[in-house]
């Protein structure tokens, strides 16, 4: 699952109302609102262990740890499903 502005958030969605909830958020935005996105991924038992491994393998690092952190989620996260409407 991941959070964050409708910017960083909507822009790695390929499911749900994208464009329904790009709406709502320009809506919220004429009446002076802050919004936030939330949108999940499903993962099979291989990938959640694959990207377990990876993950802690770039927290783990001593080299460049936040650099390869970022990377990994950047790369990760692209294929999630918005949420709510």
């Amino acid at each position: 699952m991941v959070k964050g502005a409708e910017t960083a958030v909507l822009d790695r969605c390929i499911e749900g109302e994208v464009d329904i909830t790009e709406k709502h958020i320009v809506q919220y935005a004429l009446l002076g609102l802050r919004t936030l996105c939330i949108a999940q991924r499903k993962l099979t038992l291989e990938e959640f262990t694959l990207f377990d491994s990876q993950l802690k393998q770039a927290q783990n690092s001593l080299d460049k740890r936040d650099e390869k952190v970022s990377h990994f989620y950047k790369f990760n996260w692209k294929l999630v499903d918005i949420r709510g409407r």
